[in-house]
């Protein structure tokens, strides 16, 4: 788990919080009011019957389709105990990056 007292101090490339964090945890929902200014979208884990759903803040480092395929590879490696938050500060490795 991502700890928000450890994010609120850095800029990432991408940010996911999940939707439930954001509602009910006012650390998280606080990071997510500190990132609105940036573009973002909601994204479910994509493995069947898995209701998680991410809020995703990017830019302007990575586009939207960079940003999808980067933290739907991270929201698969957590499937099923998924994390509060993930942050991508790094570059993206060879293997998710696209063609």
């Amino acid at each position: 788990m991502v700890d928000p007292i450890e994010l609120k101090e850095e800029v990432h490339m991408a940010l996911a919080i999940r939707q439930d964090a954001i509602k009910h945890n006012t650390s998280y929902a606080k990071l997510a009011a500190k990132n609105s200014n940036r573009p973002s979208f909601e994204m479910s884990c994509p493995e069947q019957d898995c209701e998680v759903v991410y809020v995703v803040f990017y830019g302007p480092e990575l586009d939207e389709a960079e940003t999808r395929s980067a933290v739907e590879a991270a929201i698969k490696r957590h499937h099923p105990s998924h994390v509060l938050a993930i942050a991508l500060s790094e570059p993206m490795p060879p293997e998710i990056q696209q063609p």
